[in-house]
């Protein structure tokens, strides 16, 4: 299972964690979380007896305009114990590095309580990225719910692939970007973006 490192809070690998699937409560043990100094606000974790049924994984990002939805506890979803919020919006840009897709710009009204949560691709239902931040203005603090950011799963699907075939928890390493250019632009740094991050 795949959710943002913060969500979990940046545990220690092989901890435990509770997660609520369908109104049960599941044990979780975290496999790997990507540092908080990282670009990729990723988690893996395994969940025993869950009972869901793997969604498809989309193999490009889809161009700007497209249609997407994201899912996820809303405001008070979480402690009002209710189904998780389905938000609609638009892929409003696609940011890459060397043609490669490091983050998926929405029009998602996303709140706290989000992250982690799918973005969805309306046309083929199948998984895009993984919800990790709306933004702020670093001055007056106000939250821009319609610009929210999400890690491509093209990014993350090849690496947790490769751990799932070898069982060797050290591929996931390769979450790690040392890239310059992508920490700024995770960072959502002032000469690349007017706003700061600000964590679902």
């Amino acid at each position: 299972m795949l959710t943002c490192a913060h969500v979990v809070k940046q545990a220690q690998p092989w901890s435990s964690v509770r997660v609520t699937l369908f109104g049960r409560h599941l044990q979780a043990e975290v496999l790997y979380t990507v540092p908080d100094n990282e670009v990729f606000d990723v988690a893996v974790l395994r969940v025993y007896n869950a009972p869901v049924t793997a969604i498809s994984l989309a193999s490009i990002v889809p161009a700007e305009g497209a249609a997407v939805r994201a899912i996820g506890h809303g405001l008070f979803d979480d402690y009002l114990g209710m189904a998780p919020s389905v938000l609609s919006g638009v892929i409003a840009k696609v940011i890459t590095s060397s043609t490669i897709p490091v983050m998926v710009q929405t029009t998602c009204a996303v709140h706290s309580g989000a992250s982690g949560g799918a973005l969805i691709d309306t046309k083929t239902s199948s998984l895009i990225g993984l919800l990790c931040c709306n933004s702020k203005d670093q001055e007056s603090g106000a939250s821009y719910p319609h610009v929210s950011f999400s890690v491509p799963i093209t990014i993350v699907q090849p690496i947790v692939s490769r751990f799932l075939k070898t069982g060797d928890v050290g591929v996931l390493r390769s979450l790690h970007i040392c890239d310059t250019k992508v920490k700024k632009l995770w960072k959502l740094k002032p000469r690349l973006l007017v706003t700061s991050q600000s964590k679902l």
